[in-house]
């Protein structure tokens, strides 16, 4: 296949190519990185985007599995699927949902729409506009809720 003339390829990386108008797109920068879809960057060492488009894994051992513009920063985190899914956190999962973001260290939400998980070891499982701030927090689904204090829960 084509190379991308404006990726700086890292050492022994691997990158299958959708394109664009036969260019090629994705960007595997990243020292053993692996980039998959369409115009996907892998510039984090050892990240892995394995579909999807614009998508952007630049943690260290990253993984970003499909959807499109989904972004993994942290080390070590992972988003799958979904759009504009942010997992920044180090050890941080988004599983799917829109605009949802694990921030936090050991932090997860899963699916929903604009979650987002602050504290470290917090989770937020679904619903719409939930945040879990506090240190080992959680809230199952609902809408707009905000679990604040160290170790509280929100039941939707």
């Amino acid at each position: 296949g084509k190379k991308n003339t404006i990726c700086e390829y890292g050492d022994a990386v691997l990158s299958v190519d959708y394109g664009w108008e036969g260019e090629a797109v994705n960007c595997p920068s990243g020292h053993g990185s692996v980039a998959f879809g369409l115009a996907n960057q892998a510039t984090g060492d050892f990240a892995t985007v394995t579909g999807g488009k614009f998508n952007v894994a630049s943690g260290f051992a990253s993984v970003l599995m499909g959807g499109r513009l989904n972004e993994v920063t942290g080390d070590s985190s992972a988003v799958i699927g979904g759009e504009l899914n942010k997992a920044t956190g180090t050890y941080a999962a988004v599983l799917g949902g829109d605009n949802n973001e694990a921030a936090g260290w050991s932090t997860a939400v899963a699916g929903g729409g604009n979650n987002k998980a602050y504290g470290s070891y917090s989770v937020v499982t679904g619903g719409q506009n939930n945040n879990a701030n506090g240190e080992f927090t959680s809230v199952t689904g609902g809408v707009s809720n905000d679990a604040k204090g160290e170790k509280s829960s929100i039941v939707g």
